[in-house]
Protein backbone atom coordinates (compact mmCIF):
# COMPACT_ATOMS: atom_id res chain seq x y z
CA UNK A 1 0.00 0.00 0.00
CA UNK A 2 1.03 3.66 -0.73
CA UNK A 3 0.09 6.18 2.83
CA UNK A 4 -1.05 8.95 1.08
CA UNK A 5 -2.68 11.00 4.34
CA UNK A 6 -0.35 13.48 5.93
CA UNK A 7 1.34 14.22 8.86
CA UNK A 8 -1.45 16.35 9.99
CA UNK A 9 -3.90 13.50 9.62
CA UNK A 10 -1.49 11.41 11.31
CA UNK A 11 -1.06 13.56 14.40
CA UNK A 12 -5.13 13.02 15.16
CA UNK A 13 -5.60 10.53 17.99
CA UNK A 14 -7.75 8.25 15.69
CA UNK A 15 -4.61 5.67 14.75
CA UNK A 16 -5.76 5.16 10.95
CA UNK A 17 -3.77 6.59 7.87
CA UNK A 18 -5.47 7.04 4.06
CA UNK A 19 -3.73 4.66 1.53
CA UNK A 20 -3.84 3.04 -1.90
CA UNK A 21 -3.65 -0.39 -2.39
CA UNK A 22 -0.49 -1.20 -4.81
CA UNK A 23 -0.81 -4.78 -7.27
CA UNK A 24 1.59 -6.73 -9.17
CA UNK A 25 -0.84 -7.12 -11.95
CA UNK A 26 -0.52 -4.85 -14.91
CA UNK A 27 -4.73 -4.12 -15.82
CA UNK A 28 -3.18 -1.67 -18.65
CA UNK A 29 -5.40 1.08 -16.64
CA UNK A 30 -4.18 4.77 -17.17
CA UNK A 31 -5.04 5.66 -13.56
CA UNK A 32 -2.76 2.94 -12.53
CA UNK A 33 0.77 4.64 -10.96
CA UNK A 34 3.76 2.48 -12.02
CA UNK A 35 5.47 1.89 -8.82
CA UNK A 36 8.81 -0.81 -8.62
CA UNK A 37 12.50 -1.42 -7.31
CA UNK A 38 13.26 2.37 -6.38
CA UNK A 39 10.48 2.28 -4.34
CA UNK A 40 12.04 -0.78 -2.23
CA UNK A 41 9.55 -3.42 -4.08
CA UNK A 42 10.61 -6.56 -5.70
CA UNK A 43 8.91 -6.50 -9.27
CA UNK A 44 7.23 -3.97 -11.31
CA UNK A 45 3.74 -3.04 -9.69
CA UNK A 46 0.74 -0.31 -9.46
CA UNK A 47 -0.61 1.89 -7.12
CA UNK A 48 -4.40 1.79 -7.60
CA UNK A 49 -6.13 4.94 -6.38
CA UNK A 50 -9.59 4.10 -7.11
CA UNK A 51 -9.08 1.86 -3.65
CA UNK A 52 -7.85 3.98 -1.69
CA UNK A 53 -9.70 3.94 1.82
CA UNK A 54 -8.73 4.87 5.87
CA UNK A 55 -7.16 1.76 7.52
CA UNK A 56 -5.82 1.63 10.94
CA UNK A 57 -2.23 1.88 12.42
CA UNK A 58 -2.18 -1.38 13.73
CA UNK A 59 -2.28 -2.90 10.36
CA UNK A 60 0.96 -1.58 9.34
CA UNK A 61 4.15 -3.02 9.41
CA UNK A 62 6.55 -1.44 12.62
CA UNK A 63 8.76 0.16 10.01
CA UNK A 64 8.06 1.81 6.53
CA UNK A 65 8.43 -1.52 3.84
CA UNK A 66 9.73 1.45 1.30
CA UNK A 67 9.13 4.84 0.10
CA UNK A 68 7.79 6.20 -3.05
CA UNK A 69 9.53 8.96 -5.00
CA UNK A 70 7.79 12.15 -4.75
CA UNK A 71 6.46 11.89 -8.28
CA UNK A 72 4.95 8.60 -7.51
CA UNK A 73 2.93 9.89 -5.07
CA UNK A 74 2.24 12.88 -7.09
CA UNK A 75 0.28 11.15 -9.76
CA UNK A 76 -1.60 9.07 -7.29
CA UNK A 77 -2.66 12.15 -5.74
CA UNK A 78 -3.68 14.21 -8.85
CA UNK A 79 -5.39 10.10 -9.86
CA UNK A 80 -7.07 10.45 -6.58
CA UNK A 81 -8.03 14.21 -6.67
CA UNK A 82 -9.59 13.51 -10.61
CA UNK A 83 -11.51 10.55 -9.21
CA UNK A 84 -13.03 12.25 -6.58
CA UNK A 85 -13.53 16.14 -7.56
CA UNK A 86 -15.89 17.50 -10.03
CA UNK A 87 -14.20 20.14 -12.39
CA UNK A 88 -14.71 23.32 -11.07
CA UNK A 89 -15.05 25.95 -13.73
Amino acid sequence: MLVLSTAVYHSWPIGMVIAAPITSVRRGLEHHVPIGAESGLHRPSFVMPEFTRAISVQRLARQALGAAPPDVVDAAERWLSYLTSEPVD
